[in-house]
């Protein structure tokens, strides 16, 4: 029964209701009290192509699906199932059923159909009240012959109908066969007994007979046509009727497959979004990296300015100022800067003790050799290799700091390069599995559109064959419409299988894509590492160099102080084994200018020259306790002064000579 389904159950079938049939049913209800017609509403229901219940049999065979008609239609407004109750002879009863129709709108419906039939009389296609019509019949072609009448006034004002009935279908042969072909029939009608004579009459007299003589023909042979081809067509409009049905079904059938378009349809949108989004995202990409470049211009800029400085160093006047800094990093070096690393200002004053205890040990073996030219060399060189300590320590912080923002830089740049080929990576991973999506989507969106187009095809082409079978008898419906189904299986297995060869190729492609997008971007983060570190090995190694050149310049000051020291202890040497006074070998010009510069110094001392320090008994004992350096030295000075002593008497007395 149409919406319910017969469902078993441990206590015997019962009847459940079918949600999409159920709608149907009160859809049924409510055209038919739209209508108020059992005619106009099976009409309206049949071009909706809905049928009866559908369902199979236990043999197999399908079975309901009928058309609707005024019978069918009316049993059905009529079953009081509909609203829970069975009836039994002329009583109702409730069932467990749940119903599905409201009761108010049953009893609204049965009202009517018992109203209409009650005020059924005469049919309304009977107008005229033809009391004969449908039932005489033309003995000739046994078709049905049609009513007509003539109406004749009579003397006292009143009219008068004269019935008869003509073949419509022998009325239009004889019309058509010859001219007169009318005066025979009429000749026919006249010879017809009792009123049909009186009629024929009446219908000649005239103009006005003549012209209802052509009327009656032309609707006889209307009445033909309409008769003659009412079967074919109205077959044809049955099968087209099934064929909205079937399209109307298979709609209805393939929700799923409408809900998948539309759901298509929303991710298309919704990856144009997302692209709209992924392009936004790119662009604000693009800003960080600009931001980055921006800072590395800035930090171009910082290293610029370092430049410029050192350019500025190298000018006279730089040199003079670095030279002076470096004079001050060497004091600071030796001396230190305060009290915050005792050993370590211990280390450095040991090394500042050493060194000036052997410059002043190599001037004054000098000096005691009579030598005052190599006294002068080796404060000279002694000045040298205190200056290239300080150009050394103050290179080797300026190296530091140039390598510190050099490495910083290049750490930024080529880190913004990383992060950048990382998020274009990510882009296009993303595109990849995006556009794969779409394809794969596009893929079973086509091939099932294939298969419904197919199989509709296959039903139209089936029902043109039984179309075409109404008219040629020679045609094998049934063989044709399986050779239908053979092909329509063909070709649903061939795109089935052209579909699964175009998914696995797309998955094969993407999967390609993906490796290949992996590996270029591995490779470019590799060449982006390897670039970094080539970088940083060519700044290590210029820096190494660069601290090596100072390096050497300052063995080979050293190299040279340690000649001239040992230079002036050779001769000292000699000048001890000799026992010759060297005040002999000193010229006089140079013991006045010697004496000059001593006084000069005496009188700077007295404008106020104020040397400040501390001396520690211990560290002066142990100047003295075994330290050859410091024994030499002692021992120099005490020479030292004897020798500028006797020079000093003897320019005085007068017996200081030059030659």
């Amino acid at each position: 029964m149409l919406g319910y389904d017969l469902v078993p159950g441990p206590g015997g079938s019962k009847l459940m209701v079918n949600k999409t049939e159920s709608d149907r049913v009160r859809d049924i209800f409510d055209v038919y009290l739209a209508e108020r017609s059992l005619l106009r509403a099976s009409d309206i229901l049949n071009d909706r192509g809905w049928t009866t219940k559908r369902w199979v049999a236990k043999n197999g065979e399908p079975q309901g699906g009928r058309r609707f008609d005024k019978a069918v239609l009316h049993k059905l407004l009529t079953n009081p199932v509909y609203i829970g109750k069975v009836r039994h002879h002329d009583d109702l009863y409730d069932r467990e059923h749940e119903a599905i129709v409201d009761e108010d709108v049953f009893r609204e419906v049965g009202e009517l159909l018992m109203s209409n039939s009650a005020k059924r009389g005469r049919s309304p296609c009977n107008k005229h009240g033809a009391m004969l019509k449908g039932l005489v019949v033309c003995m000739a072609c046994g078709c049905a012959m049609g009513h007509h009448f003539a109406t004749s006034k009579n003397a006292q004002g009143g009219s008068k109908r004269y019935r008869y009935y003509v073949c419509g279908q022998a009325a239009a042969l004889k019309l058509a066969s010859s001219g007169t072909a009318f005066d025979t029939l009429r000749d026919e009608i006249r010879d017809a007994a009792g009123i049909a004579v009186e009629t024929a009459e009446q219908m000649d007299a005239g103009i006005g007979g003549a012209f209802r003589k052509l009327l009656s023909a032309v609707e006889g042979i209307a009445i033909a046509i309409g008769e003659a081809i009412e079967g074919p067509v109205r077959k044809v409009a049955d099968a087209l009727a099934r064929v909205a049905g079937y399209i109307t079904r298979l709609v209805t059938q393939n929700r799923e497959l409408v809900a998948t378009i539309a759901k298509v349809t929303a991710i298309v949108l919704g990856v144009g979004v997302a692209l709209v989004i992924a392009g936004t995202a790119i662009i604000g990409i693009g800003a960080v990296l600009g931001s980055l470049a921006a800072i590395a211009s800035a930090a171009g800029t910082a290293i610029g300015v370092i430049g410029a400085v050192l350019g500025a160093l190298v000018s006279p006047i730089g040199l003079v100022i670095a030279g002076v800094a470096a004079l001050g990093v060497a004091t600071l070096y030796y001396t230190g800067a305060g009290g915050e690393a005792i050993a370590w200002l211990s280390e450095r004053f040991g090394e500042l003790r050493a060194f000036v205890g052997k410059v002043a040990g190599g001037i004054a073996d000098a000096l005691a050799a009579g030598d005052i030219q190599l006294a002068a060399q080796i404060l000279w060189r002694g000045l040298q290799v205190a200056w290239k300590r300080g150009v050394a320590a103050l290179n080797e912080v300026w190296l530091g700091a140039r390598n510190f923002f050099i490495t910083t830089a290049q750490k930024m740049w080529y880190g913004a390069l990383a992060v950048a080929q990382t998020v274009f990576h990510a882009l296009e991973i993303a595109w990849i599995e995006t556009t794969s999506f779409l394809s794969k989507t596009w893929t079973r969106f086509t091939s099932g559109f294939q298969k419904v187009w197919q199989s509709a095809s296959s039903f139209v082409a089936k029902r043109m064959l039984e179309i075409q079978g109404l008219f040629d008898s020679g045609l094998d419906v049934e063989a044709a419409k399986r050779a239908v189904d053979d092909q329509l299986d063909a070709k649903l297995s061939e795109i089935d299988a052209n579909t699964r060869r175009d998914l696995a190729g797309r998955e094969s492609r993407r999967q390609r894509e993906r490796d290949d997008a992996s590996d270029l971007n591995e490779a470019t983060l590799a060449e982006i590492g390897r670039r970094f570190e080539d970088a940083q090995d060519a700044l290590r190694s210029g820096t190494d160099a660069d601290i090596a050149e100072t390096q050497r310049k300052l063995d080979e000051a050293r190299a040279k102080l340690d000649e001239a020291i040992a230079e002036a202890r050779r001769r000292r040497e000699e000048q001890d084994e000799s026992g010759v006074d060297p005040a002999g070998n000193v010229p006089r010009d140079l013991i006045g200018r010697l004496q000059e510069g001593l006084a000069g110094l005496g009188a700077a001392i007295e404008r106020g020259v104020a040397v400040r320090g501390t001396f520690n008994a211990l560290a002066v004992q142990s100047l003295a306790a075994g330290d050859d350096t410091a024994e030499r030295t002692a021992k120099a000075s005490e020479q030292t002064a004897k020798n500028t002593r006797r020079l000093a008497d003897s320019a005085q007395s007068g017996g200081l000579s030059f030659t």
